[in-house]
């Protein structure tokens, strides 16, 4: 269990350090609720980060977290170890909560690449919420744990992965050209072979036909009109023989008649 904890701690601390450039040394801001944590539980948490972390690290308190501390005459203990620590001058002349001090410090950009350390929840809801920081604190069981960034961030880093490896604009205009090349080259061989097959066998290779000519399917119709008008002609011709018959016995009757009366 402890070498899965310690493995997902260094997963999101190089999750920050490779993708939002987190370098050495690392600058960690620390408020009076962590150190309070640590103090009370006599937890030395400065070479637990050194080892954690691989490299050199600033642990930094501010002039404002100071104040705060010095303004509770029971805390003052915690004081005095806070004072060991090296200072952060954050300019704040009237004064601010370490909430406020921290925020002002870190705003948008985090220019500076400050990482929190802090017990307060509001605190580490909030810079997880708007800004891609690493947050620190410290488990019931005196071990340290690293706020999981929030879905925001690492859907953004998931598509900076995947677009690193797309083609740009203009490698996909060239990968067009190249592609346009070599199926007229491909054309070319092709017709080349063909040619060989036909000097050798001597045979001439038709085309093959893209459709019916419209004039020959034209002509089919017109023969069939043709051929029907001439049916109707014959059949004309025959009713009208028949008929010639017809009355040339019907006079030959009519004579007959009349000469026997």
């Amino acid at each position: 269990m402890k070498f899965k904890k310690i493995k997902q701690l260094r997963k999101w601390i190089n999750f920050f350090r490779i993708n939002y450039d987190f370098h050495f040394p690392y600058k960690l801001l620390v408020d009076g609720t962590f150190l309070k944590a640590c103090y009370d539980r006599k937890f030395e948490f400065k070479e637990k980060l050194t080892k954690l972390m691989h490299g050199q690290c600033w642990v930094q308190i501010t002039t404002c977290v100071l104040n705060e501390l010095r303004s509770i005459p029971q805390l003052k203990d915690l004081f005095d170890f806070a004072m060991s620590l090296p200072k952060l001058r954050c300019n704040h002349i009237e004064g601010l909560t370490p909430t406020e001090c921290f925020k002002d410090l870190i705003q948008k950009n985090n220019t500076e690449r400050y990482w929190v350390m802090t017990q307060d929840e509001e605190l580490r809801e909030y810079f997880n919420q708007f800004y891609p920081i690493p947050l620190f604190w410290i488990s019931k069981d005196l071990k340290f744990t690293i706020e999981e960034p929030n879905k925001k961030c690492q859907k953004e880093i998931e598509k900076k992965k995947h677009n690193k490896y797309l083609p740009s604009a203009k490698e996909l205009a060239v990968i067009k050209q190249v592609q346009k090349e070599q199926k007229e080259e491909e054309l070319k061989k092709y017709f080349q072979k063909m040619d060989k097959i036909k000097n050798e066998m001597n045979i001439r290779i038709k085309k093959p036909a893209k459709g019916p000519n419209p004039l020959a399917i034209q002509k089919k119709k017109d023969k069939i009109i043709r051929k029907n008008k001439d049916q109707n002609k014959t059949r004309n011709r025959k009713t009208k023989k028949i008929r010639k018959r017809e009355n040339h016995l019907r006079t030959k009757k009519v004579v007959k008649s009349n000469e026997s009366e």
